[in-house]
């Protein structure tokens, strides 16, 4: 996000976050409610103003997905490849656009900054002489090791993915597909950007072998035994290669059942039972494992890959055919556990698992409590996916019970303890290969999926903040404000559904109250507030 780094996350937040990032709209909507009220009373603390709407129409198109919610972002796929320049004061090590703590880069060159956006120049002229070897020029040119030998691609990513590098995104919005940027500047460095066309639909299935090490620590969420094994990424890629020269002379039918050994073996993932089963996916399709669904689409089928660097660690991925699998679909209910806890302690995954167990009890006998717990923990919304992609001990609990009906016992997903229960699989968004360009954001979005403890505050503040603005007539601010209440409380004890109904009823009110021209002069208060400060 544009307004800085969250820098009291924990891991395991930032664990979830990244896992689930592209099914969770409130999440955007959290801090897009934030920042409004921030614009709102820095604006009115400091000059007193009438607040006006800025002229969107008049905000560069490649700027307006600023506007956007989370859940358009999330919808946009965007093909890029990048000419990574580093220099001294670099983000030492991690990968670009990555999850956090990744870190198999070396360590940051003694070149200067001035020296790296010198030599960045040179290459970004080079490259926009000739866009058509830009893979080439990566290969020999770039320092983000984990994308250079593939020509530089960063695989496909959402623009929600690239939504804290708000200026990358302004300029892969201005670019054409096949074309080239100047040299743009982020922590690890300077980059050259190509914008890739939209490449001809594939779809495939694989499997993975993985091997983790220290600087990878991703694979903790994963893992299929309960504790890290100390190993550096040269002795993992050691291991790797290794496997991966004993599957060179073999016919196909014995190299396939070789691997499929080697995995449940060594494999480290808790996909091993599942013979490192990765489900079906496109590669047009943005994911968390996008570095393995590019070394698949390079694949022909039933091909192993070289090793490559992952955020889980070294892998080995085979290309197999698509094939039709089930969808499934939860809600659920989900609390954080803290590993390394001791049995006794109320944070340990036991203890957190004997609570949730005691709340499936309770469900049993008043189902309608579902949506009540799900607000009071995590996580409100359907999540869905089709099988091989989700959690393996998720989708098995799923298997084994009917539509509407709660898993026989909790779930230990992601360091988090789940009462999930399974529901009907819903549509997946179609996605989009351009982003979008609205002309005002969506406050009826941001109201009715917003946190309830974060927006019920700012919509009962709403009053004292925006009245001078909207002059509301003294005999009328009784009711604007008992109207705001009314819709803080629904946003503080309803679900969506109810949010929705009252945001209805609260605009209506208002409607009728104010009049059309006051309560035009609201809205546009309220919406260009919002616009005028994402759009910075």
């Amino acid at each position: 996000m544009e307004t800085g780094s969250i820098t009291a996350i924990t891991k395991v937040a930032v664990a979830r976050f990244y896992v689930h990032a592209l099914r969770k709209v409130w999440l955007w909507a959290i801090a897009a409610t934030m920042l409004v009220l921030a614009a709102v009373v820095h604006h009115t603390r400091t000059t007193g103003d009438r607040v006006t709407a800025p002229i969107a129409q008049a905000t560069p198109t490649h700027r307006r997905w600023r506007l956007a919610t989370s859940a358009e972002l999330s919808t946009v796929a965007l093909f890029t490849s990048h000419i990574l320049v580093r220099h001294a004061q670099t983000q030492d090590r991690e990968v670009p656009f990555s999850p956090p703590g990744w870190n198999v880069l070396p360590s940051a060159p003694v070149r200067t900054r001035e020296a790296a956006r010198t030599l960045a120049d040179e290459i970004s002229r080079e490259a926009r002489r000739r866009p058509e070897g830009f893979a080439e020029l990566a290969r020999a040119r770039s320092e983000d090791v984990v994308t250079a030998s593939h020509g530089g691609r960063l695989g496909t990513l959402s623009a929600s993915q690239l939504r804290s590098y708000a200026h990358v995104l302004d300029v892969l919005a201005q670019l054409a597909p096949g074309s080239v940027s100047e040299p743009i500047e982020t922590a690890f460095g300077f980059h050259v950007f190509r914008r890739d066309p939209v490449p001809l639909e594939q779809r495939f299935a694989g499997r993975h072998l993985v091997i983790g090490h220290d600087d990878a620590p991703w694979l903790d969420y994963r893992r299929r035994a309960p504790h890290r094994i100390a190993r550096t990424r040269e002795q993992a890629l050691t291991i790797a290669t290794q496997l991966r020269g004993s599957l060179e002379t073999r016919a196909s039918a014995e190299r396939d059942a070789l691997f499929v050994a080697q995995i449940e073996q060594h494999s480290e993932h808790r996909d091993a039972r599942q013979a490192g089963d990765m489900g079906v996916w496109s590669n047009r399709e943005p994911s968390p494992i996008r570095w393995q669904l590019d070394a698949l689409g390079a694949l022909a089928e039933g091909e192993i890959s070289a090793p490559i660097d992952t955020p889980l660690g070294i892998e080995l991925v085979q290309r197999l055919p698509d094939n039709p699998r089930e969808r499934l679909a939860m809600l659920a209910i989900k609390r954080a556990f803290n590993p390394d806890a001791a049995a006794a302690d109320p944070h340990s995954c036991s203890s957190v698992s004997q609570a949730l167990r005691a709340e499936l009890r309770q469900l049993r006998g008043d189902p309608a409590r579902f949506e009540a717990l799900q607000r009071a923990h995590c996580c409100v919304g359907v999540e869905s996916w089709s099988e091989g992609r989700g959690n393996p001990d998720v989708t098995a609990a799923l298997k084994r019970v009917a539509v509407e009906a709660l898993v026989d016992d909790v779930i230990v997903e992601d360091q988090m303890v789940v009462i999930a229960k399974r529901v009907a699989p819903i549509d997946t968004p179609a996605l989009r290969f351009e982003l979008p360009a609205p002309l005002a954001p969506d406050i009826e979005r941001l109201i009715v999926h917003g946190r309830a403890s974060v927006l019920a505050p700012i919509v009962r503040n709403l009053p004292s903040v925006l009245g001078r603005s909207v002059e509301i007539p003294a005999e009328h601010v009784d009711a604007f404000v008992r109207i705001h209440d009314d819709l803080s409380l629904a946003i503080e004890k309803g679900p969506e559904a109810e949010r929705a109904a009252q945001l209805r009823t609260s605009q209506d009110a208002l409607r009728r109250l104010l009049g059309a021209a006051r309560f035009g002069q609201y809205m546009h208060a309220v919406e260009g507030l919002a616009a005028d400060y994402l759009l910075r």
